[in-house]
């Protein structure tokens, strides 16, 4: 294994949570010079989660077809619902 690819992937996972935490404070302003109404800014992080977790499913569990498929079936389900059923607590 090439000494720089642990850099690279450490690189790469860090990339997330930090344009996360760079875009969020950006909301107010992506509206305003969009003239875009108010917590719409908040759909394009919504549109990301859910890209992120297509991709989870398609590059993971889905295609490997193993013994472990449906704990992450369980695991990604139990997730997903979770937040739609944050309204009805």
């Amino acid at each position: 294994m090439p000494s720089w690819l642990p850099l690279l992937l450490g690189f790469l996972t860090a990339i997330g949570p930090l344009s996360i935490d760079m875009y969020l404070p950006a909301f107010p302003t992506i509206e305003a010079e969009f003239g875009a109404p108010h917590g719409s800014a908040e759909l394009t992080l919504a549109a990301w989660f859910l890209g992120l977790a297509v991709g989870q499913i398609v590059q993971g569990s889905w295609p490997t077809g193993s013994a472990g498929a449906g704990r992450c079936w369980r695991g990604w389900w139990s997730t997903s619902s979770a937040p739609s059923a944050a309204p009805w607590r």
